[in-house]
């Protein structure tokens, strides 16, 4: 590996560039580029990236094995519509904000499309359904805002069915990773690196346990392909700049919108380039900077045109745990949590804890002024640092950006950092490390066998990267093995304790045995209370303690959900009709009429008209056993009213929809008790609702 390499021109060796003869600028106003390295044989070229490629493919054999986690994969592939049906792919690529079909929709809530409109990932997982056992000519039938209709099944339901398994997916990410192997050994040899240089950072940016959260993780597919198309990207860049080829640049701006397509981070491309213009030309000059930034309006306008897609796309509203005032503090301590991971990756976790960043926390200034200080040292001994050194802090450093927490992002709600956010960043930062690696070698050549010591250091390097990603990667086996990982490094995950929670409830409704379907709807009921009592800004944990609750008609423990919901969340009626229920189901006449009367209160201030018809006419049902009949009828003709005037509402888009309104309000008119009081009323407006109902019925039917 220690060979030497020609090249084109010349190079600094104090970077790691290859030896050469002359590194003068001409006396024109166009510099000479820093020269790309050309291998002195077929070995030298191909040797390095064949050796890698199998270490990745053994390193990475365990997922082979591997299933679905529930954590985006999901979303993205096994539940994912725009997968299975054979027309998913117009939609994949022009349904960015609403979904144009109901078939693509998972249930009538859905609207919107995927939150990441990221088109290349999913059109790969549409192939991927083709050629690993879908057909999406056998259909099963489906309903979506009660229409029926034909649609393909999903990858959960054929995985289920043992017609399909994951093992294509995850091979797929592996081979993927192998190619950017390829690309990144080819970049670093373009801009003049050491073929040895090149080998050393690759190796251990492959083998490295970080990357297994971008690779052995399904979902992330869009990290290893958006780094793919932004190096390829780069590259072009490069020789467009050697050759000044016009379909170089073509090529540039191609790669660089499907990195766009797999991924927004690649958004940071131009400023890369920028940056690479620099290392190439070796001088600041000012003219040269106007001509890369007029080369780069292109790409610019790309990247802002992708910005506002994704921020529109992306937009929901989140608790992101983020002050302005604490903003400051997160992008340096993550920096220096990436370069800390990667030089030490013990205690990985999927998800890793949510920081607390306090300015009351003296330690919390700690990294601000370690990234200080070190970008203090570089500016100081750049020059004996040399180009390459510089090109690769800064690009650890650009390519992370968006990640560093300048902006909210969804998944800060979770964590501000990541390993599947490494990915990218990671091409500056193993450059470093190649680097540094390589002043060792050229001290220790000096000595005897001095190059078989440093190869053989980078060796062992690799092969304990190699073995920790072994192991590590087969914590995606399957939901339970990536969530109890999860849990074990990070015990206040909420997310985590959320998934079990629900994998739990999902078993306990599939077990016949009585006894285990108690014990696992226990085992739920504590997950999705501890969730409430991690995040109590989220109401999903409620909802489904509640949920289980009614479904083991244990009203004790759906009061206690419900009462936590009022507590949580005053405003939401929903829990109030809760506690209301429980109460009647207790026996409870009094505070379920309190309660029911609470609920309807605050539906009617949020316009929620189905808690009120709900409320009414359970409040209807409990005062006409009590023998309150005026009073009932009152609430059994209020939900009527409700009911009739949801049907008037939708006649000027749904006359169908208008019908079942109607006949809901008829029904709920049906069951008040008649008095001498009300009985004048409710002949007027069952009068109405039957003629209103006819109308509707009489609209409907035509074609």
């Amino acid at each position: 590996m220690a060979k030497k390499t020609r090249t084109t021109n010349s190079s600094s060796q104090a970077s790691g560039a290859s030896p050469s003869n002359s590194n003068r600028l001409t006396d024109s106003d166009t510099p000479e580029l820093i020269p790309a390295t050309v291998p002195t044989s077929q070995l030298e070229r191909w040797g390095p990236i064949v050796m890698i490629a199998i270490l990745v493919f053994a390193a990475y054999l365990p997922t082979i094995h591997n299933d679905f986690v529930s954590w985006d994969d999901d979303h993205y592939i096994f539940d994912n519509r725009q997968v299975s049906e054979p027309d998913g792919l117009k939609s994949i690529w022009f349904d960015v904000f609403y979904y144009s079909n109901e078939r693509f929709r998972r249930n009538d809530n859905e609207t919107r499309v995927s939150h990441q409109y990221y088109p290349i990932v999913f059109t790969t997982h549409w192939l991927e359904y083709r050629l690993f056992g879908g057909d999406d000519t056998k259909t099963r039938m489906d309903r979506r805002d009660g229409k029926s209709f034909k649609r393909a099944y999903t990858i959960r339901e054929l995985i289920d069915s043992k017609k399909m398994s994951p093992s294509g997916f995850h091979v797929t990410n592996t081979l993927l990773h192998m190619v950017n192997v390829m690309i990144m050994i080819m970049l670093f040899r373009a801009m003049g690196l050491s073929s040895w240089v090149a080998w050393a950072a690759t190796i251990l940016f492959a083998l490295h346990p970080m990357q297994a959260s971008s690779v052995a993780w399904a979902a992330e597919r869009k990290n290893i392909l958006s780094l793919m198309f932004y190096m390829l990207s780069m590259i072009s860049y490069i020789n467009l700049r050697r050759s000044g080829s016009w379909w170089r640049y073509v090529l540039t701006v191609i790669f660089f919108q499907a990195a766009l397509f797999s991924k927004t981070v690649a958004l940071t491309l131009p400023v890369t380039l920028f940056f690479t213009d620099r290392l190439l030309e070796r001088r600041w000059d000012p003219k040269l900077l106007v001509q890369s930034l007029v080369r780069l309006i292109p790409l610019l306008a790309l990247s802002a045109i992708s910005a506002w897609t994704t921020i529109h796309v992306e937009d929901r509203n989140r608790t992101i745990p983020l002050e302005d005032g604490d903003r400051p503090f997160i992008p340096c301590a993550s920096l220096l949590f990436y370069v800390g991971k990667m030089l030490l990756p013990i205690n990985q976790s999927p998800i890793y804890r949510l920081w607390d960043p306090d300015p009351q926390n003296i330690l919390w200034f700690v990294p601000i002024l370690i990234v200080l200080a070190l970008a203090t040292a570089i500016v100081i001994y750049r020059k004996k640092l040399g180009p390459h050194f510089i090109w690769a802090v800064l690009m650890y450093c650009v390519i992370m950006g968006p990640m560093l927490g300048f902006k909210n992002i969804n998944y800060f709600q979770f964590a501000f950092v990541a390993d599947h956010y490494f990915y990218h960043g990671a091409l500056g930062l193993f450059l470093l490390v190649g680097l540094a690696l390589d002043a060792f070698r050229r001290w220790i050549s000096k000595r005897d066998h001095g190059n078989e010591i440093a190869t053989g250091v980078v060796m062992l390097l690799a092969v304990a990267c190699g073995v920790r990603t072994y192991y590590y990667s087969q914590y995606w086996r399957t939901a339970d093995t990536f969530w109890g990982r999860t849990l074990s490094i990070n015990p206040d995950c909420w997310p985590g304790h959320y998934n079990v929670a629900n994998a739990r409830a999902r078993e306990a409704a599939e077990t016949d045995d009585p006894k285990e379907k108690e014990e696992k709807f226990d085992q739920a009921i504590a997950g999705y209370k501890e969730v409430a009592r991690i995040n109590n800004k989220i109401t999903q944990p409620v909802n489904q303690w509640i949920r289980i609750c009614a479904m083991k008609k244990d009203w004790d423990c759906m009061l206690d959900g419900a009462l936590a919901g009022v507590r949580q969340f005053s405003h939401i009626p929903d829990y109030y009709l809760s506690a209301a229920t429980a109460y009647a189901n207790l026996n409870d006449a009094e505070n379920a009429e309190i309660w029911y009367k609470k609920a309807i209160a605050i539906a009617e201030q949020r316009r929620q008209p189905d808690i009120v018809i709900t409320a009414c006419t359970e409040l209807g049902d409990i005062l006409k056993r009590l023998g309150r009949n005026d009073e009932s009828a009152s609430y059994y003709i209020k939900a009527a009213k409700v009911a009739q005037s949801l049907g008037k509402a939708s006649e000027s888009s749904d006359m169908c929809s208008a019908r079942d309104w109607y006949n809901e309000a008829r029904r709920h008119l049906s069951k008040a008790p008649r008095t001498p009081n009300n009985a004048a009323t409710i002949q007027k407006l069952g009068t109405q609702l039957n003629e209103q109902n006819a109308n509707a019925a009489e609209k409907c039917d035509q074609p």
